[in-house]
């Protein structure tokens, strides 16, 4: 189990982004206007809060060439080994962390984006655990969903604490809704909680960290869209909410408002979630899948449905990326990186502008110790703590200084200090 628990804490990764890399905030994602005292989306630096007082500017400090993860949504944010936060892409509510809400084409250093531990994306927002243990978010926060979890009047352009509680261990975000868990192994939800997502019994949205899923012995939790899934010490796989496609797991499709067991197994040692499925592996590398069926999935001749269902081609998965449907990365035994699925802006990698229904290698030769998939840009990581982006560019989620889609792994500008 100690091994499990360790293959855990490697894979952050989330993988589930459910919009990466897309087009700006729109109908069905909010307005991308701030919350109680929020800035307005002026696009300018020195955001005022609520009580009108601009926060000063943090100088500027060189790009880090060493990372530890990364995540993709529609900006992207990586935690570097000297425990700083990076963003870059789409700014315009905030999520960026810069004080602005601007876009941007390569890494900015995070307000406040020191000391770090952990770091999660959703769509409009960012959240992060500090190495004290203190939970942070920062970017858009609706006044139904309150996804940052806050409404004491911090500007929400820049991190703001989330309580005051210092235990913190793990955070992940989706578009509406976070769920976190503590030291002690109990999980924490806060934000949207129209199907019941947040596994607390209820539909009642959560303005700030309420008991999620009971039980003290959660390792890892993953949310996408409307549902939440997550791995317990024995391992098996729990999930709640939306299961209008089976996403749930649990051989029905029926709305769940306390979580059930996905299928029976209880040898799982990581998952990912997309819009709207789960890709999950067991502790003998095979990859499974439960929900509705991918594209490449299905096109693949692979069956897939309300309970898992196990990925005939390979058996030898060492990482599972989640992804919106539309392309997904897996990282082998070996260390060598494939992806399959769409592949419209490059996002496979793998030097065309091709789809593909069976998986395609990344630069063969290299090795890769993380990925992240978003809806049609993909993130990773070398083992020589390198990081890489690919695929659409349109906001600079690449971060290679331009807004040119990218078609092959194209390493992000470092070193330099970004302009103003």
């Amino acid at each position: 189990m100690k091994e499990k628990y360790l293959k855990v804490l490697v894979i952050f990764a989330a993988l589930f982004l459910i919009w990466g890399c897309t087009g700006k905030p729109g109908s069905s994602g909010g307005s991308g206007d701030f919350a109680s005292g929020g800035a307005a989306a002026s696009g300018e630096a020195g955001s005022l809060g609520e009580a009108g007082t601009p926060e000063e500017e943090e100088p500027d400090v060189p790009i880090p060439n060493t990372w530890k993860v990364v995540y993709s949504s529609n900006h992207s944010c990586a935690l570097a080994m000297d425990n700083s936060v990076w963003c870059w892409g789409m700014g315009s509510s905030g999520q960026m962390g810069r004080g602005n809400v601007q876009d941007s084409n390569m890494p900015r250093h995070v307000k406040k984006g020191n000391d770090f531990a952990v770091i999660s994306v959703g769509q409009w927002h960012t959240c992060g655990i500090k190495t004290d243990g203190t939970l942070w978010c920062w970017g858009q926060n609706d006044l139904e969903w309150r996804q940052l979890g806050t409404s004491d009047g911090c500007l929400f352009t820049a991190p703001c604490q989330v309580g005051a509680d210092n235990n913190w261990a793990q955070v992940d975000s989706s578009q509406r809704f976070n769920c976190a868990l503590k030291k002690d192994k109990t999980m924490w939800c806060w934000g949207a909680n129209e199907y019941g997502q947040l596994g607390d019994g209820s539909t009642v949205n959560r303005p700030t960290p309420a008991p999620g899923f009971p039980g003290n012995d959660w390792l890892e939790v993953r949310v996408a869209g409307g549902f939440t899934c997550a791995m317990r010490q024995d391992g098996s796989i729990w999930c709640s909410g939306d299961n209008l496609f089976g996403q749930l797991g649990d051989g029905t499709t029926t709305e769940r408002h306390t979580p059930v067991q996905a299928g029976r197994d209880t040898d799982w040692n990581m998952f990912g979630l997309g819009a709207p499925f789960v890709l999950a592996t067991k502790d003998d590398n095979t990859l499974w899948v439960w929900g509705a069926c991918p594209d490449w999935w299905a096109g693949g001749h692979e069956t897939c449905g309300p309970t898992p269902h196990r990925y005939t081609r390979f058996s030898n998965f060492h990482f599972v990326a989640g992804s919106a449907g539309k392309h997904t990365c897996l990282i082998m035994t070996d260390g060598s990186l494939a992806c399959l699925g769409k592949n419209e802006h490059g996002q496979l990698g793998d030097g065309t502008f091709n789809e593909s229904l069976v998986l395609k290698p990344v630069e063969p030769g290299s090795k890769w110790k993380f990925v992240s998939a978003g809806e049609a840009c993909t993130c990773g990581i070398k083992d020589d703590d390198t990081l890489w982006c690919w695929g659409r560019n349109q906001y600079g989620a690449v971060g290679d200084g331009t807004n040119e889609d990218r078609n092959v792994p194209t390493k992000i500008i470092t070193g330099i200090i970004p302009p103003k």
